[in-house]
């Protein structure tokens, strides 16, 4: 049995994995108006070895290319790590 989360009393408990994330063939429209709304958005990279950065982004810099892909202006800040990581 995997890691469960306790909820509070009453409540069923799930595994963690159900809490964590979802997977789905394409973007809905329910979640391209939630994209469209958003004023802001994160970006989380990694190299092989060393640390994990994870950078706002916002600035009308996201767009959504189709219902599978999307892309964003990355904008140089104050070290760029994210260009780096890419």
């Amino acid at each position: 049995m995997g890691a469960r989360l306790d909820l509070p009393a009453g409540s069923r408990s799930l595994p963690i994995e159900d809490l964590m994330s979802q997977r789905f063939p394409e973007l809905s429209d329910k979640h391209l108006r939630f994209i469209a709304e958003q004023k802001m958005f994160f970006v989380g990279t990694a190299m092989a070895e060393g640390r994990v950065n994870v950078s706002p982004k916002g600035v009308d810099t996201l767009r959504v290319l189709d219902r599978n892909r999307v892309a964003w202006l990355n904008l140089t800040g104050s070290g760029n790590e994210t260009s780096a990581h890419v």
